[in-house]
């Protein structure tokens, strides 16, 4: 135990900033793309962002966990034709900076439905920066987790084609926040995060570590900025005070996250049967609900937080399904299990097309802004 204790000292202490680069313009500098990729045999595209591992830079798309701080990528020589994934796989041979441990990492990652599978593989370090802009970024030693294993019941489908970037604020285990490394060196210490359409398949938004002031007049509205208080320091878990949808009104504060794995979002299970009946869903595949997708009147959503709101179109829990000729459309709600201490909301990702999103780590809190695009 206490070989282990020392071993995981010493790989915290050995995490150090490395050379930084001159910096360029400020714009230029905090200007960051997320994607949202369709995948051969992925059941459902997550926000993505690029990072560069390694000493040769290896580009690894790692997709956006808030609920954590683990970071974790696939490992491209598990032995198997999973894990061979090409740029998003990690080899830790062709790196000369890696440096491997015997330490072992359980971690989790989410699939179309919501649904929680088990990864598994060992703690490394290895430099790390984020790959937007590489002449600009600083670039960091990390421990994070290589993952080559996973639940003996998932399906290819379910395999963890990106990884994950954990950017949870609190203290967690031996791995090491990224958040605070993407931060460095900026005044406010605030991640941005919003999302839009475009070029069909290929889905874009900004990113931004480190200032948002030069995205109001673009792409967030400073007129509806507010922000609210984290309830525990480890999660950016906030209150939601109440809830209207069309002709249904509730109010109860409830805990909420923001879940950046998901597209479903996750409602306290009174909600979930209004909404139900509000818009005449059926049941249909997939344990996912059916609905018209012919009728196009259905209610925006509106979460009271505080004494303000945040209102988001159907465009949050409808999905057509093109394979029907779009006339069937997905719910995209499920009822969530409250109980304990786990939250009543979970937002999905595609909030981040509704509004734009500020976690703040001094102080600790989340801001809110409607779009601009």
């Amino acid at each position: 135990m206490w070989a282990k204790l020392l071993f995981i000292l010493g790989l915290l202490a050995s995490i150090q900033a490395l050379t930084i680069r001159p910096r360029g313009p400020l714009r230029e500098d905090v200007r960051r793309f997320l994607r949202r990729r369709y995948q051969d045999n992925d059941p459902e595209p997550k926000p993505t962002a690029d990072f560069l591992i390694g000493s040769n830079g290896q580009r690894v798309e790692l997709s956006l966990d808030l609920t954590t701080r683990d970071t974790w990528i696939v490992d491209k020589n598990c032995g198997t034709e999973l894990c061979d994934m090409g740029t998003i796989g990690f080899d830790a041979t062709q790196s000369v900076t890696f440096r491997n441990s015997t330490l072992p990492f359980h971690g989790t990652f989410y699939d179309e439905l919501n649904g929680v599978h088990a990864v598994a593989g060992f703690a490394v370090i290895d430099q790390m920066q984020l790959s937007t802009y590489p002449q600009n970024d600083r670039t960091w030693r990390s421990v994070f987790a290589v993952v080559n294993a996973r639940d003996t019941n998932s399906t290819m489908g379910n395999w963890p084609y990106y990884g994950a970037v954990g950017l949870a604020p609190g203290d967690g285990d031996l791995l090491d926040p990224v958040l605070p490394h993407l931060l460095q060196g900026y005044s406010d210490q605030v991640l941005t995060v919003w999302m839009h359409d475009q070029d069909g398949y290929q889905f874009f938004g900004g990113f931004f570590p480190g200032s948002y002031e030069f995205d109001w007049t673009q792409n967030c509205d400073n007129t509806t900025y507010f922000t609210t208080p984290v309830t525990e320091p480890t999660t950016w878990r906030f209150a939601v005070n109440g809830v209207n949808v069309g002709t249904y009104t509730r109010k109860q504060t409830e805990q909420a996250e923001i879940n950046a794995q998901s597209m479903l979002t996750g409602v306290p299970p009174l909600v979930y049967n209004a909404i139900v009946s509000l818009t005449g869903a059926k049941p249909g595949n997939s344990n996912l609900l059916n609905i018209d997708c012919r009728k196009i009147d259905y209610p925006d959503i509106t979460i009271t937080i505080g004494k303000k709101n945040i209102t988001a179109s159907q465009d949050v829990y409808v999905s057509r399904d093109m394979e029907n000729g779009d006339q069937v459309c997905r719910l995209l709600f499920y009822p969530t299990q409250s109980s304990g201490f786990a939250p009543a909301w979970k937002l999905s990702y595609l909030w981040f097309y509704q509004m734009c999103f500020h976690f703040n780590t001094s102080p600790l809190s989340v801001g809110f802004s409607q779009q601009t695009w």
